[in-house]
């Protein structure tokens, strides 16, 4: 009963750095892509 506990523990944890690093990921390809779409009509 407590392995499955530590385990279920261990799994929530282990999604919650999944969730972090696909916020950063969405995050960072945003800010990309803005700095894309706003980059060429600044130059032009």
């Amino acid at each position: 009963m407590v392995l499955i506990l530590n385990y279920r523990i261990a799994w929530g944890k282990k999604q919650a750095h999944i969730f972090q690093i696909v916020v950063k990921l969405v995050k960072y390809s945003y800010f990309y892509n803005v700095n894309n779409a706003t980059g060429p009509h600044m130059a032009f």
